[in-house]
C-alpha cells in the first residue's frame, strides 16, 4: 500500500492490522486476560516510537531489543523483513527513516542498563571516544567487568605511552534493589564497591563515575569525562533537552506527526548518531 492509501484505510477503519499474540506472563504486573494480548509485531511498533524518541531514548529501546534478540527472548513478528533496518520502509517519512536507522546501527546488544545505554549515546552526543563496552580487567582481587574502557594514546614524552580509563555508570538499584541486593546490606555492597575500584586502579587505570543525576545534567557528565582524561573527538551535538528517567519527554508534547509529504510538523531536538 502506498501511504496515502494506507492513511485512508485507517480512516475507514478498513487496513489490515498485522498482529501478534502476548503471552499473559509477559506483563506479571498487570491483570489481564489469560489467553494474553493481541499487540502491534515488533517490526512496526519499533520504527514507528523509536523514530519518534530523543536520541538517548532510542538508543536504550534498541539496546534492549537487540539484546533480547540475541538470547531468543523475542516473538518473532508474522513474515518479518530479515533486516530490521529496511522496518518502517512501507510507512515511515524519509526522515523519520533516516532516525530510526541511525539509531539501529548505534545500538548494541552488549548494554546492560538503561543507564549504561543513554550514557553511551550522551557520550557520543558530546562528542567523546567511543568507549568499549563489558570489559574484563585482571586484579589481584580476581577479574573484575567494567561498563566501560577507553584507550588513550599517550600526547606527551612524559605520560604514559598508553592510558586505560574506566568508566562506571552507578545506578540507584545496585545498592537500594532487593533483588539486586540478593540479601546482603546496602552498607556491605558499597564497601565491596570500594574494595572493587581500588583494585580496578592499582591496574594503573584511572576511573569515572556518574549516575542518573549527571546524566540529566550533561555538562556534569562532560566534566567528569574531561577530567578523567577521557579525549573528544567531535564537536559536541547534543539537543537542547535531554530527557532523563521521570520527566516528560518534550515529544509527547509536540503534534502528532504524519510520515505523509503533506506532514509539516517537525521534531528538530532529536540529534542522529552520525
Amino acid at each position: 500500500m502506498t501511504r496515502g492509501a494506507a492513511r485512508e484505510a485507517q480512516r475507514r477503519g478498513t487496513g489490515p492490522q498485522a498482529q501478534v499474540r502476548l503471552p499473559a506472563w509477559a506483563l506479571p504486573a498487570v491483570a489481564g486476560p489469560e489467553p494474553g494480548y493481541l499487540v502491534e509485531p515488533l517490526e512496526l511498533v519499533l520504527p514507528d516510537a523509536v523514530s519518534r524518541m530523543p536520541f538517548p531514548d532510542a538508543v536504550a529501546v534498541l539496546d534492549a531489543f537487540l539484546a533480547h534478540q540475541a538470547r531468543g527472548n523475542l516473538a518473532a513478528p508474522p513474515d518479518p523483513a530479515p533486516d530490521p533496518a529496511t522496518w518502517g520502509e512501507a510507512f515511515l517519512s524519509h526522515r523519520l527513516t533516516g532516525r530510526w536507522k541511525a539509531a539501529l546501527s548505534f545500538a548494541d546488544a552488549h548494554a546492560e542498563s538503561p543507564g549504561e545505554s543513554v550514557s553511551r549515546a550522551l557520550i557520543h552526543q558530546l562528542g567523546f571516544a567511543a568507549p568499549t563496552l563489558q570489559v574484563w580487567i585482571a586484579t589481584d582481587v580476581g577479574d573484575q567487568r567494567v561498563d566501560f574502557e577507553w584507550t588513550v594514546q599517550g600526547s606527551s614524552l612524559t605520560s604514559p605511552a598508553v592510558q586505560r580509563i574506566v568508566g562506571e555508570f552507578d545506578g540507584r538499584g545496585k545498592y537500594f534493589d532487593e533483588a539486586l541486593l540478593r540479601g546482603r546490606p546496602a552498607k556491605e555492597v558499597h564497601y565491596a564497591e570500594k574494595l572493587r575500584e581500588d583494585a580496578i586502579r592499582r591496574t594503573g587505570r584511572g576511573m569515572v563515575r556518574w549516575d542518573w543525576t549527571d546524566l540529566s545534567h550533561p555538562e556534569v557528565l562532560a566534566a567528569k569525562l574531561g577530567q578523567a582524561g577521557v579525549p573528544r573527538v567531535r564537536p559536541e551535538s547534543l539537543p537542547t533537552t535531554v530527557v532523563m528517567p521521570g520527566t516528560s519527554p518534550p515529544w509527547l508534547n509536540l503534534p502528532a506527526e504524519t510520515s505523509g509529504p503533506d506532514n509539516s510538523t517537525t521534531q528538530e531536538r532529536w540529534v542522529s548518531s552520525g
